[in-house]
């Protein structure tokens, strides 16, 4: 192989780790390389044999982990997943043996594939992750060659599905978390170094679109009065690590009025990391903490149910009083006698452990806004 064949596959492999899409055009790139009609990238658990893989289209991938992931005869006779291996067909098992295996019959056959080379990237948290290789049965072995040239490719290979590894947890982490916050009845947006929205959850585009006190406008945070807005983007520089007077605070709260006369929103402005400057770093640096005092908090009546045992009918009692309605109230909303609602209160105080209406409301508050799993 030619020095510009493999450097040019070297920068397929790092592009591909740092973006998925680039796996395919990587792989088949080693598939060219090692003359091989077949090649995946497969990660899987150890402990349930599930996975994913790229290299295999969306119906072979589903057989192949449904259907033979307990009958796959490679990995029923590897009896140590090691990283770094590098290993044939003919080192797991003889050819006489794969030649009568389900394994073989059922999915290598129709798809043409005999001879195998398994490149194991890693071993991790139960998690094995290799590339294989295959070739049909009328085409060559891997040989000692093939061998010496995934020697080579190695470091870059593990290096390239660690990134991709990495990276594949943070985006299921931050997905996670967007998830959490986007439940949040408290508007939250995050920033950049540069002062710029990188995120900003349900509730704040939900009152920037209303726009009546602030706006998310061009990457950016703004208030609607001038006025305001020369109080807020000080606090938000400074959250930031921007403010032009070294003394200035990161950060800080304010109200911000708004056009329909409702209640002031409270805002306020922190950095997430008070103990390093900001200018330069990636990722969020501060976020904005939007609270509408008109706005009610309401949790999933099922945690309520399932928190204190609840029937049906003293939870939604519950939620008229997180409301902060009176008893009439409550009784009038709910289509019942205020002599029900007074049983229906009684018993949220017993079950609840509380014995006034602040103190129940401040309870039920204190709940979580998400229901989980």
């Amino acid at each position: 192989m030619d020095a510009e064949t493999y450097s040019r596959s070297l920068d397929a492999i790092y592009d591909a780790a740092v973006s998925a899409d680039g796996w395919p055009g990587a792989l088949n790139l080693l598939g060219k390389m090692f003359a091989s009609h077949r090649v995946a990238l497969v990660d899987r658990n150890l402990e349930t044999m599930h996975g994913t893989a790229i290299g295999m289209d969306a119906a072979d991938r589903i057989e192949y982990f449904d259907v033979w992931r307990d009958k796959n005869i490679y990995n029923t006779r590897t009896p140590v997943w090691q990283a770094g291996e590098i290993i044939t067909g003919d080192k797991i098992l003889p050819v006489s043996e794969l030649l009568r295996s389900d394994y073989y019959n059922g999915f290598l056959k129709p798809r043409d594939s005999f001879h195998l080379l398994r490149i194991s990237l890693s071993v991790e948290d139960h998690t094995h992750q290799s590339i294989s290789l295959t070739r049909s049965q009328s085409a060559e072995a891997f040989e000692k060659s093939d061998i010496e040239l995934a020697t080579r490719l190695l470091p870059h290979l593990r290096r390239a599905g660690l990134i991709t590894h990495r990276l594949q947890e943070w985006g299921g982490s931050y997905a996670g978390m967007a998830n959490l916050l986007d439940d949040n009845p408290t508007g939250i947006v995050l920033l950049s170094s540069a002062g710029k929205v990188i995120f900003a959850n349900r509730t704040a585009n939900e009152m920037a679109a209303q726009a009546d006190s602030f706006i998310l406008r061009h990457d950016r945070l703004e208030a609607l009065r001038e006025v305001d807005d020369a109080r807020l983007q000080p606090l938000i520089r400074g959250a930031c690590g921007h403010s032009e007077i070294s003394a200035a605070p990161r950060g800080g709260p304010l109200r911000l009025p708004r056009k329909s006369g409702f209640r002031d929103y409270a805002v306020v402005v922190a950095p997430l990391s008070i103990a390093s400057e900001a200018v330069g770093q990636r990722g969020a640096v501060a976020c904005l903490m939007i609270t509408d005092p008109e706005a009610t908090a309401r949790r999933p009546r099922s945690i309520l149910r399932r928190i204190y045992g609840l029937t049906e009918a003293e939870a939604r009692m519950a939620e008229r009083v997180v409301a902060g309605e009176r008893l009439g109230q409550a009784a009038e909303a709910l289509g019942i006698k205020a002599s029900t609602a007074r049983v229906h209160l009684a018993a949220l105080f017993r079950k609840t452990e509380t014995h006034r209406q602040a103190e129940l409301m401040r309870v039920l508050l204190s709940l979580p806004w998400s229901e989980g799993g």
